[in-house]
This record gives C-alpha cells, sequence and structure tokens, in this order.
C-alpha cells in the first residue's frame, strides 16, 4: 500500500535537493553490520576486502573511494530524462505483458511479482543481446535486440536476485515502515541495476560488484531516489508504485542501451572504458 506520509515526505526530501548541487548532502547511514557478499557469478567475498588487499567492488568502502556514494553523482541531463520519458510508453507495454505472464490482469497494481519479473526479464534480454552482438562483429551501429522473452524463462534469475533482497531487506529493516511499496520498488530496481552491471563488468573482465547490503544502500537506493526525483521534478510524479517501477526501468533501459552500444565499441575497437571502475 502506498502510504500518503511516505509520498509527503519524498517531495519534501526532493525539495530539498533539486538540482542534487549540494555537496553536503549526506549518504545513506552506514550500519555496522558485517554481512557477506554475493556475486553474480555466485562467488562468495569479504563484505570489505578481497584476498588481495583491494577493496571489494559494490563495498561502502569501495563506494566512498571511487565517489560513488556523493548525492550529486546522480545528477541525470535533461537528454537522458527526456530519453526516459519517451521509453515509458513501451515500458508500459512490457509491464502488461508481464502481468498476463503472471496470470494478471494487465490492469492490476504493483506486487512483489511484477518487480521480480521485470528485472528477471531486462537481465535475460541483456544477455541475449550481449550474446547478439559477439556473434555479429560486423559495424559499429548498434541497434537495440527483438528477442522474445517471457517470464517464464527467468525462474533461475528470481531466485537468485531473491537471496540480495533478502539480505538488502534485512539490513534495511522493514519497507513497509519507510514508505511501503514506494520503498520497496526502490528496493527491487537498486538491486537489479546492480545485477546489470555485473554483467558488463563480467563481459569487461572487471571484478564483480558485491551486494554487500551498506553498499547497496548507499550507492544504489539512494540512486534511484534521486533519478526518480529529478524525473518526477520534469514530467510529473508516479501514480502508484506500478508507474514508479515503469518510470525508474524506462529511464534504466535507456541507459542499458547506450551501454550496450559503448560494450559494442569496446569489442570492435578495444578503446573504450565504462564509468564505474
Amino acid at each position: 500500500m502506498l502510504h500518503l506520509a511516505y509520498i509527503a515526505a519524498l517531495l519534501q526530501l526532493a525539495s530539498a535537493y533539486t538540482d542534487l548541487g549540494n555537496d553536503t548532502l549526506a549518504a545513506a547511514p552506514v550500519h555496522k553490520e558485517n554481512h557477506g557478499a554475493v556475486l553474480h557469478a555466485s562467488h562468495t567475498i569479504s563484505a570489505t576486502a578481497s584476498k588481495s588487499g583491494a577493496l571489494a567492488p559494490g563495498t561502502l568502502e569501495w563506494g566512498v573511494e571511487n565517489d560513488l556514494v556523493r548525492r550529486t553523482g546522480n545528477k541525470l541531463s535533461d537528454a537522458m530524462l527526456m530519453k526516459g520519458y519517451e521509453n515509458y510508453d513501451k515500458l508500459t507495454v512490457i509491464a502488461q505483458s508481464c502481468l498476463t505472464d503472471l496470470g494478471e490482469e494487465t490492469t492490476a497494481a504493483w506486487s512483489i511479482e511484477l518487480s521480480r519479473a521485470f528485472s528477471a526479464f531486462h537481465i535475460k534480454y541483456v544477455e541475449y543481446d550481449i550474446a547478439r552482438i559477439k556473434a555479429n562483429l560486423t559495424d559499429d551501429t548498434y541497434t537495440p535486440g527483438t528477442g522474445s522473452i517471457t517470464t517464464a524463462t527467468t525462474e533461475e534469475e528470481k531466485a537468485r536476485l531473491d537471496e540480495y533482497i533478502a539480505a538488502l531487506q534485512e539490513y534495511m529493516g522493514p519497507a513497509d515502515v519507510q514508505g511501503g511499496d514506494f520503498e520497496q520498488v526502490f528496493r527491487y530496481c537498486a538491486v537489479h541495476y546492480a545485477d546489470t552491471e555485473n554483467v558488463f563488468r563480467a563481459e569487461l573482465g572487471k571484478r564483480l560488484l558485491s551486494f554487500d547490503p551498506a553498499g547497496m544502500q548507499a550507492i544504489w537506493v539512494d540512486k534511484m531516489k534521486d533519478f526518480y526525483f529529478q524525473y518526477a521534478k520534469v514530467y510529473g510524479e508516479a501514480k502508484d508504485a506500478k508507474d514508479l517501477l515503469i518510470i525508474i526501468t524506462a529511464i534504466h533501459s535507456w541507459q542499458v542501451d547506450m551501454e550496450l552500444s559503448s560494450l559494442q565499441n569496446k569489442l570492435l575497437y578495444d578503446n573504450l572504458m565504462l564509468e564505474i571502475p
């Protein structure tokens, strides 16, 4: 259930950093618990450091060292916001398709199952498109793929993501007292963003991001909220939690297409780097 008090709190927080130009904005609170971190490739590492002594990617300490926890770093360009807006209708259709696959009416409200389906569907799409790019390195023009993916093929991805979500939920506490469905959407989208980054990092031979909950909260959950606040300021607030999921995914979908294009150029020319170290 969407809590009206939470919406008011979100808007009050958004107004406090409308242009994300204040370097004094606080990052997410740091909890003292130390959780093990599970990678996309099912390897477990320390939450703070690898065997080599280097900070493990994805942890809070790594995020601080690489300047990824400053809220001012979450600013989207006007062009990116516009692309998200233009992508909205496409993602609405995908949401309806997911609901149909889940046996729900296309007008059904948001549910955890819808977020699980969105995340798993998108990961399958990214993996499919990377395989397609690698099999067809004939030119430097990237065109988004049109592969058919149904939620019925994504159960393995859902189960894997559930583990990361469970650790984040335990760390951050009950979502129903921190914003209800909106907060749940932010958390699920945060895990999906990190999971998607790992697909690209694996292709580039980079160390995978951990899902250390402290890092997830400070780097990714806050990022989801900042992206939404900026979008809402220009194009209007989400009508409900399902609308929020569509908005964030519409932005992410375009970002991923840009990453796919960059990856294609990297594989062709070996001269580009993705943004996250």
